[in-house]
């Protein structure tokens, strides 16, 4: 059963620039960077997250499809899965987001 194999996290983002500097909406369907966490590529991951101005946390499931094993950065890029929850993630996410300039702010992928 794969869903027994799912390592959960919670990640609370606390302000506009962590959550600019975790969201990869670079990757099919979004994902997230979980800093200082180690897991193998492929690994599945469920996620309950929360972000700024939003009282509810976000269900997500995805897996690993970046490692960063070295460097200041160290963590993995979580790929989300389609769900109804990341639909409502992605809005919320890009609309905080919107008017910062990626390219003038350091990411966790970098």
């Amino acid at each position: 059963n794969a869903c027994m194999d799912i390592t959960p996290f919670q990640y609370r983002i606390k302000d506009k620039n962590t959550l600019l500097a975790a969201y990869m909406p670079f990757v099919k369907n979004g994902g997230l960077f979980l800093k200082g966490v180690a897991l193998p590529m492929g690994s599945p991951v469920g996620l309950l997250v929360a972000i700024p101005g939003e009282s509810m946390k976000f269900g997500l499931e995805g897996k690993v499809v970046w490692v960063n094993a070295t460097g200041m950065n160290l963590g993995v890029g979580v790929q989300c899965t389609e769900s109804p929850s990341l639909l409502h993630f992605k809005v919320k996410t890009e609309a905080l987001l919107a008017g910062l300039d990626r390219t003038k702010n350091a990411t966790y992928t970098l």
